[in-house]
C-alpha cells in the first residue's frame, strides 16, 4: 500500500530553518496580496489582518507542553476546562516559572476543550498543554528555546499565523469543469477585460467524473457523513449548504459564521464540498453530506494556529469524516500543531491540506504533516496549475515557471510542488480542481453580490474538492481509516502526463487529479487501447443535434441500469463497425457488434450480469468515425 511512514514525533520544537523563514511568510503562501493596478491581476485575498505588515506569530503568548501534569498541582483542579486561568499566574515548577515571570507572565490557561475521562485525549497529552498569555511584547522565540531547554517541558511552540491558499464565484453545475470538464472555462483574458472572459479552455474528459459517481448507489453522500470546514467560519444562513452544529474557536463562542474583518473563504470552501443540488447555485462534490463550520479566524479575520489545533482537537471529538484545511504557514512542522493533527488522524479523521499557490518548490504546513494529505491545483487543461515565465506577471513571492502559464491564464500564481521522493512528508499527494464557481456570502457581504461566486482559484478550491471526494468515499464504505482513504483516492487518481509530469507518481502532480469513480470503486480511470495508433477515448458528452451524414452513438437507455440495457447508434454509411465495452482500467469487456454493418440506424443490446457495478465506457469505430459514451451499471 502506498502509505507514508507515521513517524514517532520528534522533540523539535522550533525547526531548523523556521525562523529564517518568517522572512518569507508572504513570499510562500500569501503571494496574493500583490495588486497589480496596470495590469489588473487579481489578488488571491485571504487572512491579511486588520493592521499593517502581518505578523508570522501571535506575539503575546506561547504554548507549552510540561512533562507530567502531576507537576502542576495548582493546574490540575482546573482539570480540563478550556480558558479557564489557574489560580496563581505561576505553576509551581521552579526554573519554568523564574523564565516565564521574567518575560511578563501574565496567565495560564488550558488551550484545548476535549473531554476529560477519553482515554485518547489522556494518552495524547492534550491535558498537558498549557498556553501562557503575556504582557508586553518578550522575545518569544528565545523564550520558546530557553523553556524547550527545561527537563520538565516536554515541548514548545509558538503560536503561527495561518494563511490561506486561496481565491474566488459560480452557479451552474454546468460550469464547474472540475465535475465534468467539457472545455467550458473561459481563460483569463490578461489584456482587455483582466477576468475569465476568454474562450473556452482545457482537455475534454480531464475531470473527476462527478456525474459518474452521483448515480453510484451512494449518490450524492450520506448526511451523516461530516466534512469539517476549518476556516473563516461559514455563512450560517446559506440557503445552498446543510450545516451542523460548529464552534468559533478564533473569538471562543458558539457563532461560527463567517463574518470576520476577511469574510467569504471558509464560505467558499464549504460549497466546493459540499454546496446542495436543490436545483439553484452552485453544486459541490458531495452535495448530500453535512459540513460543520469550525471558525478559526478571529474579528480581524486573522487565523492563529492555536485556534486550528482546537479545533482539530473538537473535529476528532465530534466524528468527523474529514477535515478541510485551506491555509498554510512556511513551517517545516509545529510541535502543537503537529500533536492536534496526529490526534485527530488517530480519532479517524482525514486530513487533507492546500500546498501553496507560490508555484515553489516546497509546500506549506499543514501539507507537509505526515497526517495530511497534501493537495495541490490542477489546471483544466490536464496538467498542474502554474505561473507564467514572466517575472512581470507573478504575485509577490511567487515564483516563475520555466514551462510558462497553463490554458486558465491566470499568471499571477501556481500551484507549490513538493519534494521528488514518492510518499515522503513534504510531497504532494494528489491535485485537485481549481477556478470553480461555488458558494459566496448571501448578500453583499462576500466576493460578489449575490449567492455566488464564479471563480474560486487557489489550491484553497482544490483542497475542500479533495475533501469532497473523501466524505463521498467514506459515504460508501464506512470505517475505513485515514490510511485506506488515501490508499483509495491513490489507486482511484487520474494520472497526468504533461511537459513536466510523467506516468506515475512525480513531484509536481503525485498521483495525479483525484477522480471520485476511480476512489469509490477503487480502479483509476484508464483510456482503452486496442492497439498502436489507437485514438484516445473521448468521455462521454451530452447528447447534440447532427446532421444525417454523421454518425450517432446515443446515449444507453436505461441509464442506470441493472443488468440489461439498449444501446442505438446510426451509421452514415455501410462498412465495417464495431462496438465494444470497456472497463475504466480499460479492458474491454464486451463486443456487442463487430462485421459489415448496413447504413442507417441500429440497436443492441448489453446484458451485464457477471459485471459488477461500476462505470463503463462503451465505443463505436467505422471508419473514419470513433466515439464513445460512459453508462452506469448499478446492482
Amino acid at each position: 500500500m502506498n502509505i507514508r511512514r507515521i513517524p514517532v514525533p520528534a522533540r523539535l520544537l522550533l525547526p531548523v530553518g523556521v525562523l529564517a523563514a518568517i522572512g518569507g511568510l508572504l513570499a510562500l503562501d500569501h503571494q496574493g496580496e500583490r495588486r497589480d493596478t496596470d495590469r489588473g491581476a487579481p489578488a488571491l485575498l485571504g487572512f491579511m489582518g486588520a493592521a499593517d505588515a502581518p505578523q508570522a506569530y501571535a506575539p503575546g503568548r506561547l504554548l507549552v507542553k510540561v512533562r507530567d501534569v502531576a507537576l502542576l498541582p495548582e493546574l490540575a483542579a482546573d482539570g480540563q476546562a478550556k480558558g479557564r486561568s489557574a489560580a496563581l499566574t505561576l505553576t509551581g515548577l521552579a526554573s519554568l516559572d523564574a523564565l516565564v515571570g521574567k518575560a511578563g507572565l501574565a496567565g495560564i490557561k488550558r488551550p484545548y476543550d476535549v473531554d476529560p475521562g477519553a482515554k485518547r485525549a489522556t494518552a495524547a497529552g492534550v491535558d498537558r498543554w498549557l498556553r501562557f498569555d503575556f504582557d508586553g511584547t518578550p522575545d518569544l522565540p528565545a523564550l520558546a528555546e530557553a523553556l524547550a531547554a527545561l527537563p520538565e517541558v516536554e515541548a514548545v511552540s509558538l503560536d503561527w499565523r495561518a494563511w490561506p491558499a486561496e481565491a474566488a464565484t459560480d452557479p451552474l453545475l454546468a460550469d464547474n469543469w472540475g465535475h465534468e470538464n467539457t472545455v467550458q472555462l473561459p481563460a483569463f483574458n490578461w489584456v482587455v477585460t483582466h477576468a475569465h472572459t476568454g474562450p473556452g479552455v482545457g482537455t475534454k474528459g480531464f475531470d473527476a467524473d462527478l456525474p459518474q459517481a452521483w448515480q453510484l448507489p451512494k449518490g450524492f453522500g450520506s448526511d451523516d457523513v461530516i466534512i469539517a470546514i476549518i476556516d473563516s467560519g461559514v455563512d450560517l444562513d446559506h440557503p445552498d449548504l446543510r450545516l451542523v452544529e460548529g464552534y468559533d474557536f478564533g473569538d471562543g463562542d458558539t457563532n461560527p459564521d463567517d463574518d470576520s474583518a476577511e469574510a467569504g473563504h471558509g464560505t467558499h470552501c464549504a460549497g466546493i464540498a459540499a454546496a446542495l443540488a436543490n436545483g439553484s447555485g452552485a453544486v459541490g462534490v458531495a452535495p448530500g453530506c453535512a459540513v460543520m463550520p469550525l471558525k478559526v479566524a478571529d474579528s480581524d479575520g486573522i487565523m492563529w494556529f492555536s485556534a486550528v489545533q482546537a479545533a482539530l482537537y473538537h473535529a476528532a471529538d465530534k466524528g468527523v469524516a474529514v477535515a478541510s484545511l485551506s491555509f498554510g504557514a512556511p513551517l517545516k512542522t509545529d510541535a502543537a500543531t503537529e500533536a492536534a493533527l496526529r490526534y485527530a488522524y488517530e480519532a479517524g479523521v482525514v486530513l487533507v491540506a492546500a500546498t501553496g499557490n507560490a508555484n515553489r518548490s516546497e509546500i506549506s504546513y499543514p501539507a507537509c504533516s505526515p497526517y495530511v494529505i497534501a493537495v495541490g491545483a490542477a489546471s483544466p487543461g490536464g496538467d498542474r496549475k502554474r505561473s507564467s515565465s514572466a517575472a512581470g506577471d507573478v504575485g509577490s513571492g511567487t515564483s516563475t515557471d520555466p514551462n510558462g502559464v497553463t490554458c486558465d491564464g491566470e499568471r499571477w500564481w501556481g500551484s507549490s510542488y513538493g519534494t521528488p521522493v514518492q510518499d515522503a512528508a513534504d510531497a504532494v499527494d494528489l491535485l485537485g480542481p481549481t477556478i470553480l464557481p461555488t458558494c459566496d456570502i448571501a448578500g453583499a457581504g462576500g466576493s460578489q453580490s449575490g449567492d455566488v461566486e464564479p471563480f474560486f482559484s487557489g489550491t484553497s478550491c482544490a483542497t475542500p474538492y479533495v475533501a469532497g471526494v473523501v466524505a463521498l468515499v467514506c459515504s460508501t464504505k464506512s470505517g475505513l481509516s485515514p490510511a485506506q482513504v488515501r490508499e483509495a483516492l491513490v489507486v482511484g487518481a487520474r494520472d497526468i502526463t504533461s511537459v513536466e509530469s510523467g506516468p506515475g507518481w512525480d513531484r509536481y502532480a503525485g498521483y495525479g487529479l483525484v477522480n471520485a469513480v476511480g476512489a469509490i470503486l477503487g480502479e483509476a480511470p484508464v483510456l482503452p487501447d486496442d492497439g498502436p495508433g489507437s485514438p484516445d477515448l473521448e468521455p462521454e458528452a451530452a447528447p447534440a443535434a447532427v446532421p444525417a451524414a454523421v454518425a450517432v452513438l446515443e446515449q444507453n437507455q436505461p441509464n442506470p441500469f441493472n443488468p440489461v440495457t439498449r444501446i442505438a447508434f446510426t451509421l452514415p454509411q455501410g462498412g465495417p463497425a464495431r462496438l465494444a465495452v470497456y472497463s475504466l482500467r480499460g479492458e474491454r469487456v464486451a463486443v456487442l457488434a463487430d462485421g459489415e454493418l448496413a447504413a442507417g440506424p441500429h440497436e443492441v443490446t448489453w446484458d451485464a450480469t457477471g459485471h459488477p457495478s461500476g462505470i463503463y465506457v462503451y465505443r463505436l469505430q467505422a471508419g473514419a468515425t470513433d466515439l464513445t459514451r460512459k453508462m452506469t451499471l448499478v446492482k
